[in-house]
Formats: structure tokens, sequence, C-alpha cells
């Protein structure tokens, strides 16, 4: 493939992805990737210009979300490939990575004007009540079968409005995550060397973070109580991350089994889908984090 086609292949792939991103907001983990494995093997400022104009592009159609996907994505696609060629070890680079895209989140929202505080204001709150009540009524429900469900419906908001900063943490680690991943297995398979943690079945937290972590919210819950947003959002990102590891060693053991792509598919979409094989996730997570459970010997 020549250069010119490869170059329109990839601000199309950019531009087909940040559009279908607009309206599907996954999308958007499969687009940097593509301009950092371009930026690794040609130029890193060929690559954050072609992005910027399909972000031009994408900006045509919203122009909000134009300005936010260059936002989020170029600060992303600039510190892995400085750390990449420098070949500074992934887990560093991926956790810097993330680091960026938060702070970049966290500068959109307040530039939005978007705080917790505007959120759960008595304006937010009748805001989303509005919404909810419009919702609940076109499906059938009625004015008094509403009130009875409104005090609920307040605490879940308020509960979601507390878990951003959590959201916003895992979001970004998982965008920095996948970015460098898929990157980093299209450079090598090319034939050239960058540093590479493995594939997701060897995903693995340090056995200190576990340890740290749960030290963390013991104390904020028995001594520092007043911080009961924060202790909250720890324990999401604990849990969160539990759950990935334990997710991580079953996809280990099916390839161990040999089992089916779809069949792996279909356990990992099951994990996720209910509340009882979440809990068995990240118990089976929070062991493997104790005893890596994947180098003990005759182990299944």
């Amino acid at each position: 493939m020549n250069k010119t086609n490869k170059i329109l292949i990839l601000f199309l792939q950019g531009l087909s992805l940040g559009i279908l991103s607009i309206i599907f907001p996954p999308a958007i983990f499969f687009i940097p990737h593509r301009f950092l494995t371009f930026a690794y093997e040609d130029s890193i400022v060929k690559s954050i210009l072609y992005f910027g104009i399909a972000c031009i592009g994408v900006g045509l159609l919203s122009p909000t979300f134009g300005v936010f996907l260059f936002t989020i994505c170029g600060p992303l696609i600039l510190v892995l490939h400085y750390m990449m060629t420098s070949k500074i070890r992934s887990h560093y680079t991926i956790i810097a990575g993330g680091t960026i895209t938060f702070v970049a989140g966290i500068m959109i929202m307040y530039a939005m004007g978007i705080s917790g505080e505007t959120l759960l204001s008595e304006e937010g709150i009748n805001n989303y009540i509005k919404n909810a009540e419009m919702i609940f009524k076109n499906s059938g429900l009625n004015t008094a079968q509403f009130d009875d469900m409104k005090a609920a419906l307040i605490l879940s908001f308020r509960n979601s409005i507390r878990l951003i900063p959590s959201i916003m943490v895992v979001t970004s680690m998982l965008l920095s995550y996948i970015t460098y991943n898929k990157s980093a297995r299209e450079i090598i398979s090319s034939g050239k060397l960058v540093p590479y943690g493995g594939p997701f079945e060897y995903f693995r937290m340090p056995r200190s973070y576990t340890i740290v972590m749960a030290f963390v919210i013991v104390i904020m819950d028995l001594v520092l109580k007043d911080m009961e947003t924060l202790s909250f959002n720890i324990k999401a990102i604990l849990l969160f991350s539990m759950f990935i590891q334990g997710v991580s060693v079953l996809k280990f053991y099916m390839n161990r089994m040999k089992m089916g792509k779809f069949i792996q598919g279909f356990v990992i979409l099951s994990m996720m889908l209910f509340v009882w094989t979440q809990v068995i996730a990240v118990i089976i997570g929070l062991i493997d984090s104790i005893l890596n459970i994947r180098r003990l010997p005759n182990f299944l």
C-alpha cells in the first residue's frame, strides 16, 4: 500500500469512527490507536495534523463533540507516543496516558460549566426529575406511581453524580490501555520492537495496589468519615479493577482449555451483564491479586 492511500484510509477511519462516536460513544475507544501507530511509524506531527483534520470533519456535524474528541485523544496520542519512543515500560506509559486523559476530561467539564455542585443543585435535580417523569409516563406509568419512585430516583441520581470521578478515572485508564496495547500489537506485527505488557489474559494489578487501596478505604471509613465521597469513589475504582482482573483470569483459563472465541465472548459478556457474575469476577480478581493463581502449578 502506498503512503497516500495509507494516509487516506487513516483519515477516513478517524472521520467515520468519530461520526459514529456521536451516536455511539464507545466507538471512541477504537480511534486513537490508529493515529498512535501512524505516529510511531511515520511522524507525530503528521499524525496529530491528520487527526485534527478528522476532528474538524466531525465538528461539521457536531462542533462540541469535534472539540471534545480532539481534546481527549490529542494529548493521549502525544503522551503515549513520547513514552513509547522513549522505551518506557508499558504500565508506566498507560498510567501516564490515563492521567493526561483524566485531566483533559476535567478541563472539558469545567469549560462547559459542569461540576458536582451544578449537577446536584436544586435546578439540576429538578431537570432530572422532569426528564425521568416524561420517560416513565411515556412508558405507561401514572403520576401516583411515579411519585412513589421519586425519592429512590433522586437517591440514585445523587449516587451517580458522586461516582463521576471514579467513572472518569476508569474510562481514562481503559482508553489509554486499549490505545497502547492495540497500537503496540500492530507495531510489533510489522517487525518493530516496542515495550508491550502482553495480551489481556495476562493483565494483573500489583499486589501492593490492592493492599494500599484496601488500607486507604479502611482508614477513610474508620477515621476520615467526613471524606465519604472520596472513599465511595476509591471503592468503585478498586472493585472495577478487581473485576477486570477477574475477567482476565477467566480468559487465561479459557484460552488454556482452548475454548472458541464465540464461547469466550459469551462468557465475558455474561460476566458484565449480571450482578452475581460481576461479584464472582471481583472475588476471582481479589484472590489473584494476592496469590497470582495463574502461576500456581496444576491449578485447573
